[in-house]
């Protein structure tokens, strides 16, 4: 209501226009950070983490690593712990956001360590669910494609390298980009657990808990890891199916993506049918023999990286080989925790003079190699044989060189002579 003139009357303001006594503008409140407690770390499993706003009215928004967010309309709240990266911010009209804050949580108990995988073997098919094994190691493969699943760090699904099948389909070798992965549980709640994961969050179970997406994550919560694998009778196809109640997308298959990379993730149907392939260890190479370029004392025996080299001393026949490490019992094991592949004994020192020496490798698992044996004489002279099998009691003469090569035919020169449990250098003319 204006007056104009002393008189009453309405008037229309079409523009309006306001000056700040200092020249500024008006200000804009912002929401205080949430605080986290606890702010990380490793949890028990089932517990509450606390949120706070202190801004009355404020809404907490929290989402966990690549999940939804979840706007919660409350200042306080406490949200169930799982393992995974919890990202929290407050909003509320009129102002403006707060700061973004983050924790990192694991579950105690909840992250697997697994060893470190032997690459002394081959990966073959599995061609039934019974060869599923908790502690397995294996890759996941789609064979038309000759796609594995790759360990490169990736969100929310995972990227596909090249192998190599051989004539029965099996993988002899795979390079070190090829995701290897552990089973755990057992049957219809099985486990998979990345080895050899590049992403900053390290190994953990995979799967999916996002209830729109085709996801296949790294360090799902065990509550949602559980999965059931079956194996088709003629095709070998595996479908690996999560348990969890969190989303129908949960079945894994190969997406060959013609618009963009090939991948794995979980669908809830359609795309490519995956396949495992299990690592089956084999026994590790014999070790080679050689006497030390540099120190006339000292006889070096080299394995394959990963094993330990086990040696004694023998009389007469030397055993075959034991079959477990729980039989080695009277064998010395290489004490070079830096190197337990390369032995060095000094034949002074290990008072090898004028005695003969079995040699092996072996590996994590207790797998052995074939094993060497070379005598020492007593004037410290090394006749090496590389290897040997038990001996009849009417054994046939072998012919060795000085680097322990089985001759057929030995032509003039200095060989090595074994007859049984008998060695001696002859000289052949």
């Amino acid at each position: 209501m204006l007056k104009q003139g002393g008189t009453s009357g309405h008037c229309r303001i079409t523009n309006l226009t306001i000056t700040y006594a200092d020249g500024g503008e008006p200000s804009v409140e912002t929401v205080a950070t949430p605080a986290i407690e606890p702010n990380g770390g490793e949890v028990e499993a089932g517990s509450k983490i606390l949120v706070n706003c202190d801004t009355e009215g404020a809404s907490i928004v929290y989402k966990w690593s690549d999940g939804e967010e979840v706007n919660t309309g409350e200042n306080i709240v406490e949200i169930d712990a799982q393992a995974g990266s919890l990202c929290v911010w407050a909003t509320k009209d009129g102002m403006n956001n707060s700061a973004v804050v983050t924790a990192d949580f694991t579950i105690k108990g909840d992250t697997p360590v697994p060893p470190t995988p032997s690459t002394n073997g081959q990966w073959i098919l599995v061609k039934d669910a019974s060869e599923l094994v908790a502690g397995m190691h294996f890759i996941i493969v789609n064979q038309e494609a000759k796609k594995a699943v790759k360990t490169e760090a990736n969100q929310n699904n995972r990227k596909a390298v090249d192998i190599t099948l051989n004539e029965g389909l099996n993988v002899a070798e795979i390079s070190s980009d090829v995701m290897i992965f552990e089973l755990g549980g057992s049957e219809n709640a099985w486990t998979i657990a990345t080895i050899n994961y590049l992403g900053d969050s390290g190994n953990g179970y995979i799967g999916n808990t996002n209830k729109s997406k085709n996801y296949c994550f790294v360090g799902v919560d065990i509550a949602d890891a559980p999965a059931k694998i079956s194996i088709a009778k003629d095709t070998y196809d595996a479908n690996i199916k999560f348990t969890t109640t969190k989303t129908s997308r949960n079945i894994l298959k190969y997406n060959p993506n013609t618009n963009g990379d090939p991948l794995f993730a979980c669908y809830s149907s359609g795309q490519k049918t995956v396949h495992i392939y299990k690592f089956v260890e084999t026994a590790p190479e014999r070790p080679v023999l050689a006497e030390d370029e540099n120190d006339g004392d000292k006889i070096v025996i080299t394995g394959a990286e990963g094993t330990t080299i086990h040696w004694r001393t023998v009389e007469g026949v030397a055993t075959a080989p034991a079959k477990a490490a729980s039989d080695l019992a009277g064998w010395n094991r290489n004490d070079n925790t830096e190197t337990p592949h390369v032995l060095s004994l000094s034949k002074d020192a290990h008072d090898l003079k004028g005695k003969t020496i079995e040699y092996m490798a072996v590996s994590a698992s207790g797998l052995q190699s074939d094993k060497g044996m070379f005598a020492v004489a007593d004037d410290g002279v090394v006749t090496g044989i590389e290897g040997f099998e038990a001996e009849a009691v009417e054994a046939e003469v072998e012919w060795f060189n000085l680097q322990g090569v089985r001759i057929a035919n030995p032509e003039s020169g200095l060989y090595i002579r074994r007859q049984g449990n008998k060695i001696s250098k002859v000289v052949v003319r």
